[in-house]
């Protein structure tokens, strides 16, 4: 394009911020004019008040209730439900374990990995997302010798998972919920049941042999037992009365 000489000229442009370009939620500029003030004059979330997610009471078994739902669960899973409503693992945790980590002799559990989903819903494993979470947790001597049974039964090697699917691929959320758990669930007459339920319901047994809030947060993966008395703290005996008789024992001399 060519110049023009009978064009007039222009002078040089002004260089200054457009009001609509402040920050969101700043104070606008007392000079600016009233049109431009409509535009964005504050964070528009600001003032909405969230909505309220629903609190869903943690699921507490009795140990008659975990037998009823161990025994209607399909094979190999019962020592699934045994494992998690007993040593209190994820159910990440729970599909990531591994022969190797079973410590029949010491009777504990290693839980060094545990499975999540990538976006796309495949399983993927990796180290447990705390320092915490990396722990060993000891179990009852009735399920680990159950669990020792069902891996010498199903001639699993060491490094194999413990529970797969029937075609031996990681244990999904999705299909595991609706083809196996739920299934379960109903013939128990234990409808509405989740997979982390027994988790809730091994914290309400440890407390119920007086382990401590410490000690069950170390073995449930937690490095502060507040989460665990904030969530479970119901289950939690109140010692206050035994330790009271205690003391009136001690200052009367009865030793």
């Amino acid at each position: 394009m060519t110049r023009n000489d009978s064009w007039p000229s222009l002078p040089p442009p002004t260089w200054r911020r457009a009001p609509y370009a402040r920050p969101l939620g700043s104070s606008p500029n007392p000079s600016t004019s009233p049109s431009a003030l409509s535009c964005l004059p504050r964070t528009p979330p600001r003032g909405l008040s969230l909505p309220q997610v629903p609190h869903k009471d943690p699921t507490f078994l009795e140990p008659e209730e975990v037998e009823r739902l161990a025994a209607a669960i399909a094979a190999p899973y019962r020592t699934f439900v045994l494992v998690g409503a007993y040593a209190g693992l994820r159910h990440g945790e729970l599909a990531a374990l591994r022969v190797k980590q079973v410590d029949n002799e010491a009777g504990t559990i290693d839980v060094v990995e545990t499975r999540t989903l990538s976006t796309d819903g495949r399983p993927k494993f990796g180290p447990p997302k705390s320092r915490a979470g990396r722990r060993t947790v000891p179990v009852p001597a009735f399920v680990m010798g159950e669990l020792e049974d069902d891996i010498s039964a199903r001639e699993i090697e060491a490094h194999d998972l413990i529970w797969t699917s029937a075609s031996g691929m990681p244990l999904g959320d999705a299909n595991f919920r609706s083809r196996i758990w739920k299934p379960a669930a109903k013939a128990a007459g234990l409808e509405g049941l989740r997979v982390h339920d027994l988790r809730h319901t091994c914290v309400a047994m440890w407390s119920r042999s007086l382990a401590s809030p410490r000690a069950a947060a170390k073995w449930a993966g937690h490095s502060n037992p507040a989460l665990i008395l904030g969530v479970y703290g119901g289950v939690f005996a109140d010692e206050s009365q035994s330790v009271m008789q205690r003391l009136t024992d001690y200052a009367a001399g009865d030793n």
